[in-house]
Order: structure tokens, then C-alpha cells, then sequence
């Protein structure tokens, strides 16, 4: 509790916005301050455990917040808030690093959802060949899929099969495949939805991951798969290890691959 409190002491200096020297008195913005208070009194009823996994989930939302305020190219318009909210949902769910996440979706599109470049969609710049594997080779996508694979031979004979037995679990992966039948339907989700594009991405660059055994850089140069496939690549990781050294940040942190 006791690096809590140094961490509130931090979040309470960030509330004085402004000084009155004439009157003495230092005026303070309220929200933070409502903040302050209530995440004081959330955090204090948290085990050791709970509170060191929400200060982590804390640091890795100031990372994305920060790449995304100095991507100079990112729309103004852009709700920066609710984009970092979908990077860390999809980063939870795949294991990939918020950081890679984030700065795949700066190169790809500065975080634009209506960016369609060559035959790539949205903010990560899916393509549909890509789509398409992910329905012919759903386990490399998700390893939980593998051995219903082996028994079922393919997603069509593992979604029938899961009709006549509900208590199949198809996986997070397996159950996005489930809910849109085939690639075009996908495609066409991915084209209106950011959060489902983002999420897409992440297991998109966890199967390269794979594929290149860890290798960040070699999963780039996979992920994009285009004539520049090493300049982006080269690219992508200079912006990642800006910030893992800036913030003095340990790759395990974030990645669980």
C-alpha cells in the first residue's frame, strides 16, 4: 500500500493546475481530484496481487496514450481515450504487447479506421488473404484450436459439430470466427468496427510471432508482408524500442506469447 500511496502522490501533484498569487490560492481540477479519492478507496481494498496487476494496467495505458500524442499524423478528432481502451482490450486477450500493438496501428493507419490502403482495412490494415487463412488455419491463430482441428480436420466440421455439442469451447479466436461465417463477413465487420479490427491485428502479429519463434522484428516483416516489408519493419521496432527505453520497460511486461 505504502508505493500506492507514492503513486497517489504523483496523481495529486497532477491536480493543481493553477496558482493565484494575489489570493493565495491554488485552484485544482475537480475531476482529478474525484479521482484521486475514489481510486484511493477501490485500490485499497485490492490484494497485493489485484493492486499490482491494475498498476500495471495503468503503466501500459500511459505507453499507449503517450504514442498515440505524438503521432503527429493521428486525426484530431481522434478519442484517444477509447482508442488506448481498444488496444489494451485486444493486447488482454491476445497476450501481444499493448506497445506493439499500438505502434503497428501508428504505422499502419496513424489510428485511422477509414484508412484503406492497397487491399489493407481499417486501423491495422487487415487484408483479405490474411482473413481468409485465419478460416483455413484457424489454429495457428489460436493453439487452443489445434486439437479440435486434428479431431475435426476443419473450422466448418468444428462449428457443426458445436451445434449438436454447445459445451465446445471454441476460444475467444474461435468464437469471432463462429460469430461471422465466412472471411467476406469478417472483411466487412473489420471495415466499420475498430475495436474488432485492432483485436484482428493482435492475433494476426501473434501467429508471425509465432511463425518467426519470437522475433519481433521477423513477425513485422511477416505482419506486412508488402516490397517494404523490411523498411516498415525497421520502422515499427525503432518505435517500439523508443518507448521500452524511455519508460525503462521489461519486453515480459507486456508480452506473454
Amino acid at each position: 500500500m505504502g508505493d500506492y500511496l507514492n503513486d497517489a502522490n504523483v496523481k495529486f501533484s497532477g491536480m493543481i493546475t493553477k496558482s493565484d498569487k494575489t489570493f493565495g490560492e491554488i485552484k485544482t481540477n475537480f475531476k482529478w481530484q474525484d479521482f484521486l479519492f475514489k481510486d484511493f478507496f477501490t485500490f485499497s481494498k485490492m490484494s497485493d496481487k489485484d493492486l499490482q496487476a491494475q498498476l500495471d494496467y495503468e503503466k501500459k495505458k500511459q505507453y499507449v496514450i503517450n504514442i498515440i500524442n505524438n503521432d503527429k499524423h493521428a486525426l484530431k478528432i481522434l478519442n484517444k481515450e477509447k482508442m488506448t481502451d481498444m488496444i489494451l482490450s485486444a493486447a488482454s486477450e491476445t497476450g501481444i504487447d499493448p506497445i506493439i500493438i499500438a505502434c503497428i496501428a501508428k504505422q499502419e493507419s496513424h489510428f485511422n479506421q477509414n484508412v484503406g490502403i492497397a487491399n489493407g482495412s481499417g486501423i491495422m490494415q487487415l487484408t483479405t488473404i490474411s482473413i481468409e487463412d485465419m478460416y483455413l488455419r484457424p489454429q495457428v491463430y489460436d493453439k487452443n484450436l489445434k486439437p479440435l482441428m486434428r479431431k475435426y480436420g476443419s473450422l466448418e466440421k468444428i462449428l457443426e459439430a458445436k451445434k449438436k455439442d454447445p459445451s465446445i469451447d471454441l476460444g475467444a479466436f474461435g468464437k469471432i470466427l463462429e460469430k461471422y461465417k465466412n472471411p467476406k463477413a469478417l472483411m466487412k465487420a473489420l471495415r466499420k468496427d475498430s475495436a474488432l479490427n485492432i483485436k484482428m491485428g493482435a492475433y494476426l502479429f501473434k501467429a508471425k510471432l509465432a511463425q518467426a519463434h519470437g522475433n519481433e522484428k521477423k513477425a513485422l516483416v511477416l505482419y506486412n508482408g508488402s516490397k517494404i516489408k523490411e523498411k516498415y519493419a525497421k520502422e515499427v521496432i525503432a518505435s517500439i524500442i523508443d518507448v521500452r527505453t524511455k519508460n525503462k520497460y521489461d519486453k515480459n511486461f507486456g508480452c506473454v506469447v
